[in-house]
């Protein structure tokens, strides 16, 4: 398939003469795969010549799955065969050749008899091995298997089961020719590997087609029942979202209004998440913290297609690497010591809701590894053998730099493009203008009903001293402190200036002369001819400057001068500062 510039290789997993299901890699980009967009198919005929025809995507499931269970693409595309130039041809492939027959196994008189007898019908491809076999199913959808005890001794059960084992979902319709087949055997080979038919090897031309037509039947009606439940699954899944949206718009409520604040830069946060709201796809929180990552990650839920199912937080900083793989994706009685049940996991207990990941920037490689599995959809609990499957949003946090944490080799690349599809930057307090003010009040009213006291409000040089202060715990230290200020108040008082922490008091008090040293670069008078004490004069004036700049921030301040925090702090003691 050719997208763009770009060759895509894939297979087709039905043809007809007006449409194309195809099967891509699950490592495409989504985005690139919009429904309408043109294409071009390149598709390889029986002769090995190459017809070309120009096609349009219809539809896009991110979630289909391969025939061997493996994750893929599925891609739905209208034909555009009304130019000679592509039809003729094309159209005679799909018609001569639209269902694969594969002879596996028998004498080479025996898989040339059964070519000869179906050919005028089917592309008929001949495998005499298991191993012939195998290679020919990864390349081609296959409708019907003709299975014979192949050349290099395997059996038809032994066969069937490699191909049970290997593609699960195959849909091809099996027939078993044997010489000596009994009842018995009959019934288990049907158990092992739903056979549909069994013949003896020297079956007729006429019987040997009869059955093969009514194989190609059952194929093609299950393909359809498959196409039909897609249909039905992608406009269960618009419904939803279409649902969501509607009954937020009705009622009001989309976990947006419990966002307090009305500056432009929250403004324009909210905006953007309101556009991604109504959509399915994996989102990125990126603030400092106390910014409100977690209350937007619940509003992203509440206003979204998933608001009906479960919604889950998990912090992934400050656990070890066991406990949080069990956390997250469970485990198995007996997987570790300690482990005396089994454990679902936050991944299936939040099943068809939101999962939201705190710090993820904290995790490690192997927890990595993990995740990404987990959100192409199966999670495997530790000490298990086998994959769960799961369909789980995930929202995820950090006050990291992700990119950056990729570039220096912290953070696998290949997660964070599943992870980070959709980025929200939200901004800290100190660069949102006027929304201490409402914030404090709204903090005021709460913490008042919380523990049933009565504090009128504040004073104008409560709240001055208030939108003076960096914050730099932003939302949640704002809240702490008025929490603190409510409980220590006395009833029917308002807040003043007494009232706050003294570090807040004393920034308000430096706020003027700290504006100053901002817009001004540090003056240095050097006084002494003494070498020591002119280098201890200059160490003085620049480290109190980039303290005083950062309104007393021992860690902006050390970042600001291009030094760890710990030598700062070394520094200011030895200078008395």
């Amino acid at each position: 398939m050719t997208l763009g510039d770009r060759t895509i290789e894939g297979f087709s997993r039905n043809l007809s003469e007006t449409a194309i299901y195809l099967l891509l890699p699950a490592e495409v980009d989504p985005h690139e795969l919009a429904v309408g967009r043109a294409i071009r198919l390149r598709i390889e005929l029986p002769d090995g010549s190459l017809a070309e025809c120009p096609a349009e995507i219809a539809w896009t499931d991110v979630n289909d799955r391969d025939v061997d269970g493996s994750r893929a693409i599925g891609v739905g595309a209208t034909l555009e065969l009304s130019d000679a130039r592509y039809g003729d041809q094309l159209r005679e492939f799909i018609y001569k050749f639209r269902y694969v027959v594969l002879v596996a196994g028998g004498s080479d008189a025996e898989r040339g008899r059964i070519t000869t007898c179906l050919s005028q019908e089917y592309d008929v491809v001949a495998a005499s091995g298991a191993v012939d076999v195998l290679a020919c199913l990864e390349h081609r959808e296959v409708t019907v298997l003709i299975l014979a005890p192949t050349a290099d001794g395997i059996s038809p059960g032994d066969l069937l089961d490699r191909l049970s084992a290997r593609y699960p979902r195959s849909h091809a319709t099996r027939i078993v020719l044997s010489r000596t087949s009994t009842v018995e055997e009959m019934r288990t080979l049907i158990n092992r590997g739903r056979i549909f038919h069994s013949l003896d090897v020297d079956v007729a031309s006429d019987a040997l087609v009869e059955a093969v037509r009514a194989a190609v039947d059952r194929y093609a009606l299950a393909a359809e029942n498959e196409r039909a439940a897609g249909e039905l699954e992608r406009t269960k899944r618009w419904l939803e979202r279409e649902n969501a949206f509607l009954r937020q718009r009705l009622t009001g409520v989309s976990g947006f209004d419990k966002i307090i604040g009305n500056s432009q830069q929250l403004r324009d946060a909210l905006g953007h998440l309101q556009q991604i709201c109504r959509t399915d796809a994996s989102v990125h929180i990126q603030g400092e913290t106390g910014t409100g990552k977690e209350l937007v990650a619940r509003a992203l839920h509440v206003g979204g297609p998933r608001a009906d199912h479960p919604y889950v937080v998990q912090n992934c900083a400050g656990m070890t690497d066991t406990l949080l793989q069990s956390t997250l994706f469970g485990h198995r009685k007996g997987a570790f010591t300690g482990a005396d049940r089994d454990h679902r996991g936050l991944f299936l207990e939040a099943d068809g809701g939101t999962l939201f990941l705190d710090e993820v920037g904290e995790l490690s490689p192997a927890t990595q590894g993990m995740l990404l599995r987990a959100l192409q959809g199966e999670v495997t609990p530790v000490g298990a053998n086998r994959p769960l499957r799961v369909d789980t949003r995930i929202i995820s946090a950090t006050n990291r730099n992700l990119r950056e944490e990729v570039n220096a080799g912290r953070f696998r690349e290949d997660l964070f493009y599943r992870l980070v599809v959709v980025t929200v930057r939200l901004p800290p307090l100190r660069d949102r203008e006027g929304d201490v003010a409402l914030l404090a009040r709204h903090f005021l009213d709460m913490h008042c009903e919380h523990h049933a006291k009565d504090v009128p409000g504040f004073r104008t040089e409560a709240i001055a001293a208030l939108e003076a202060y960096p914050w730099p715990g932003n939302v949640r230290e704002l809240d702490n402190e008025i929490e603190r200020v409510v409980i220590l108040a006395d009833a029917g008082e308002k807040i003043g200036v007494a009232m706050l922490s003294p570090h807040i008091v004393a920034q308000q008090r430096n706020g003027r002369a700290a504006e100053q040293v901002r817009s001004a670069r540090p003056r240095l008078d050097i006084d002494t001819a003494d070498y020591d004490a002119a280098v201890r004069q200059f160490e003085r004036t620049l480290v109190a400057h980039a303290i005083s700049a950062e309104g007393g921030s021992i860690t902006r301040a050390a970042k600001r001068i291009g030094i760890e925090r710990t030598r700062l702090g070394k520094i200011r003691k030895r200078l008395g500062i």
